[in-house]
């Protein structure tokens, strides 16, 4: 992504979280980089000691490049907790907390049978393989 648009999609990101604040909602920022181009704003607008939410997901082919950055993000936000969506590496260092989408039961619970079901049956819930 040229690097114009990805200092627009981070602005656009906290923006939003902002937003959302303003209006009473709980935000968890999503922090994410793709380049090294990008490691000195990817963590901008996010106040020190905050909740983040990272995702593993797709990153296995360039591990070297997520630790990079996480280790940049760990360093300047300080987070309290670390949502991560996917199986954390074992390098990952902080309070993290694992979220696994493809945890059936976990997902039942979060959303109901019903709706569990009916998205199941549309095929909402999960990428084709």
């Amino acid at each position: 992504m040229p690097l114009a648009r990805q200092i627009d999609s981070v602005f656009k990101n906290r923006w939003c979280g902002a937003f959302w604040q303003k209006q009473g909602m709980l935000v968890i920022p999503t922090i994410s980089w793709g380049s090294y181009d990008c490691f000195d704003f990817f963590c901008d607008g996010v106040e020190e000691g905050s909740v983040v939410a990272v995702s593993t997901y797709t990153r296995e082919d360039n591990k070297k490049g997520f630790m990079e950055g996480y280790e940049i993000m760990m360093n300047k936000i300080k987070p309290s907790a670390v949502l991560c969506y996917g199986t954390p590496f074992k390098e990952m260092t902080g309070n993290i907390k694992a979220i696994d989408p493809y945890n059936r039961e976990e997902l039942i619970k979060k959303i109901g049978l019903t709706e569990f079901t009916r998205k199941y049956l549309a095929g909402e819930l999960y990428p084709e393989i």
